[in-house]
């Protein structure tokens, strides 16, 4: 096991990448981010000198060795990250930084999150409870309407039915009773 300061190697290469790659890029989705990395392995950085070998470049070096190289097997390797999860007392549940809403019956329930690059899976189970478009971002609430209408609406529905609420009921008919009493004297 070598020490940080005996892997020159790997470091020299995350800082030419660094350095040569990141240095004053821009771009606004991690597909463009991927295209202009493609561009840049196949153009600028295939062709600066071979580190092993200043005769030739990193290309000529990496087509002498193709040869040599195994073919990538037939089924994609699984790259979806998936954790358990547990949502607490509100209907979000919390991936990579970010708050992604859920029905608001799994409230207080163990679910799954299964996410690629581009979207983030709510499960419970096998069965996919809620969606969303994934964010790379931090501290972001990533909302799905109809979860936050159908729990709008559930509390409405159930205000109907709070025992508070037996009070102004009451009121309302008493204040009721006491307008037909008041325009029945006038």
């Amino acid at each position: 096991m070598a020490r940080g300061n005996e892997k020159d190697r790997v470091e020299r290469a995350i800082r030419y990448i660094r350095d040569n790659f990141f240095a004053g890029r821009q771009w606004n989705t991690l597909d463009e981010l991927n295209a202009q990395a493609d561009a840049w392995c196949l153009g600028i950085s295939s062709d600066r000198r071979c580190p092993e070998n200043h005769e030739m470049t990193v290309r000529e070096a990496f087509e002498q060795e193709k040869p040599h190289l195994l073919t990538l097997p037939d089924n994609p390797f699984e790259t979806r990250g998936c954790q358990q999860v547990r949502a607490a007392k509100i209907p979000y549940v919390r991936f990579d930084l970010n708050d992604y809403s859920i029905p608001h019956p799994l409230v207080q329930s163990t679910l799954s999150v299964s996410a690629c690059l581009k979207k983030v899976r709510i499960l419970d189970g096998d069965k996919e409870m809620a969606s969303h478009q994934r964010s790379f971002s931090k501290g972001e609430q990533i909302e799905d309407e109809k979860y936050i209408n159908a729990l709008w609406l559930a509390k409405t529905n159930a205000k109907e039915h709070c025992g508070q609420d037996r009070i102004s009921h009451a009121c309302e008919q008493a204040c009721c009773s006491n307008n037909l009493l008041n325009e029945a004297m006038y």
